[in-house]
């Protein structure tokens, strides 16, 4: 894995070179190589804020895997594609995107980052609500942030979690906001205690949970 810490230098032409030393060595042995946040080395040489040596970087880069063999395994990955120069794609044979995880993956993934929390089976639902469209990255971040506080500051998991889900129900959309709160109900929250906690008007929770959810809601 190149760490790009190692080979950044404020001196001219020496990041080239340092990365030109680093692929040499990988190309001289059977390896999987990882350039890890490909796009602080690869960007577009046309974006005008960049300056020229971080071009010529690009350039050195290019070069070098040209010459890649045939036994070891290059690898880079980014999460933004769209800073990529357009020629380092003509240097790979495949591309994978990997999408947003889907809703029962996002539920997967709060069950393993949730840990063995008490009551962890009654949130569940809640939580996969509230991270529909985040990275795996993210529900890792926040589940295990969420679990230090409530350890260090020795207060119940509840009180973390509402914290949780206030900071996120901002991004949702008002038929999500009013499905969490819904969800909220069924792990034994009061009406008050879901407005409180997503900002849905105890009024609307009550109809809605009257109706049994069934009311079409407008996005």
């Amino acid at each position: 894995t190149l760490d790009l810490s190692a080979v950044m230098s404020s001196f001219l032409g020496r990041t080239g070179n340092n990365v030109r030393n680093v692929i040499d060595y990988a190309k001289g042995v059977s390896c999987v190589f990882l350039l890890d946040e490909f796009d602080a080395i690869a960007k577009r040489r046309d974006d005008s804020v960049e300056v020229g040596e971080l071009k010529r970087l690009v350039t050195v880069l290019l070069q070098e895997i040209d010459g890649w063999p045939a036994s070891g395994l290059l690898v880079a990955a980014t999460n933004h594609h769209d800073l990529l120069d357009p020629a380092v794609w003509r240097r790979f044979d495949l591309v994978v995107e990997f999408s947003m995880p889907a809703e029962a993956d996002v539920k997967r993934a709060v069950q393993i980052y949730l840990g063995s929390a008490s009551d962890k089976e009654r949130w569940i639902d809640v939580l996969t609500q509230v991270f529909i469209g985040s990275s795996y990255a993210d529900i890792e971040r926040d589940l295990k942030r969420i679990r230090r506080q409530s350890i260090v500051l020795k207060q119940p998991l509840e009180n973390r979690l509402k914290e949780l889900v206030a900071d996120r129900v901002h991004g949702l959309k008002r038929s999500e906001r009013a499905r969490l709160a819904l969800s909220l109900l069924d792990v034994g929250l009061s009406q008050r205690e879901a407005h409180d906690w997503t900002g849905v008007s105890r009024d609307t929770i009550r109809k809605h949970y009257e109706t049994g959810g069934r009311t079409q809601w407008q996005k």
